[in-house]
């Protein structure tokens, strides 16, 4: 796949020579989702699935119009899967029905962000994501060239769960192929052979079901606070100062009755905005408070790896101020900016370890995912 992505590249430059009506010989974009998995029986190729962010956010607009809507991404990929996508509700006038066929899209697909793109078979089984955000089409069909694998690894892991039972080496060979397709991954699309995993080791003799569970509570940790986070991202761009946006976070923890690993997860959030602000001794703060809350968890050893990071750099005499060719000074780099952008911890090396008497996940999404919004 990837050879034949890097072929058309190629040859992308000779087919803009053809002039202005490419545009109308172009892979269109379905909008019904079962007439795309016909296509993608009848015509032997697998799917393609964008889930579009609202224009209202210009990086979003500039995705959908430069590279979704774009003659390099529709070439390209177009030719080799069938282009389906779902267009964010505030820019579509959606009636009721429409309105229910795009919850019904969000939870086939079981998407919490978008924008995101997807890659599936013709039985509509996810076998690779991705949320490229710079909005360049080289970028995105570069990361949707490396997912070409992923097609050969679920296939497996479905061959393995057919043969699987209760103490046979194909559990453990099960385990090792999910691994393989991304953990995070698994946990949202294929939580199904994740459960049988734990199913055909629940005497723990293989360790296999303690270790998914583990990781199965932390992705739902990590899951509401990214609901809960995306519905206060807008209004965090929007505020003006640092202290407006600590009260908003203040603001939502208390709506939330934030606890625990949440309560962990969303004080972090203060560490980028004292990060942007680039207040080392804020930054410091926020950390130290991160770790104090938990400190046996992943989040916290990764923490302490940062705190002390910042202190050593508090503690180094200032370096000399540099100009450049133009004569303007330049800043030392800090850590890259989170305004609303960055990665959340996956939940393999960051989300926090559940203590114990801690909440179980389904208390913990109906205290904070039922008041999300």
């Amino acid at each position: 796949m990837r050879q034949f992505i890097v072929t058309t590249l190629i040859g992308f430059s000779l087919l803009l020579a053809l002039g202005t009506g490419l545009a109308a010989d172009l892979p269109v974009w379905e909008t019904d989702i079962d007439v795309a998995l016909e296509r993608s029986k009848q015509e032997g190729k697998d799917l393609l699935v964008a889930f579009r962010g609202p224009s209202v956010n210009k990086e979003c607009k500039r995705i959908n119009e430069e590279v979704l809507d774009g003659i390099e991404f529709r070439t390209v990929l177009g030719n080799q899967f069938i282009l389906f996508t779902v267009v964010d509700p505030r820019d579509a006038e959606l009636d009721e029905e429409g309105t229910a066929e795009y919850r019904d899209l969000l939870k086939r697909f079981n998407i919490d962000l978008y924008p995101i793109t997807l890659l599936a078979d013709s039985e509509g089984r996810v076998y690779g994501q991705t949320s490229a955000q710079r909005p360049e089409a080289k970028f995105f069909v570069q990361a949707i060239s490396e997912l070409g694998p992923n097609r050969e690894i679920l296939d497996e892991a479905l061959r393995l769960a057919a043969k699987a039972d209760a103490g046979t080496p194909e559990v453990k060979q099960l385990s090792d192929t999910l691994e393989r397709l991304g953990i995070d991954f698994v946990l949202q699309h294929h939580i199904g052979l994740v459960e049988k995993v734990i199913a055909w080791d629940q005497d723990g003799a293989l360790g296999l079901s303690s270790l998914w569970e583990q990781r199965r509570y932390n992705a739902k940790v990590l899951r509401i606070y990214n609901q809960i986070y995306v519905s206060i991202a807008q209004q965090l761009t929007e505020k003006k100062t640092p202290q407006e946006k600590i009260q908003l976070i203040d603001e939502t923890i208390a709506k939330h009755s934030m606890e625990g690993e949440l309560l962990q997860l969303m004080e972090m959030r203060k560490f980028w905005v004292w990060n942007d602000a680039r207040d080392q001794q804020k930054m410091l703060q926020a950390l130290r408070k991160v770790q104090a809350l938990a400190p046996d968890t992943a989040l916290a050893e990764r923490v302490s790896g940062m705190i002390q990071a910042l202190e050593k750099r508090s503690a180094a005499p200032p370096k000399p101020k540099v100009e450049n060719v133009e004569g303007e000074e330049e800043k030392e780099a800090l850590p890259a900016s989170s305004n609303g952008a960055d990665p959340v911890p996956d939940p393999e090396s960051s989300a926090p370890r559940q203590p114990e008497g801690a909440k179980k996940p389904q208390d913990v999404e109906k205290a904070s995912v039922n008041q999300a919004g």
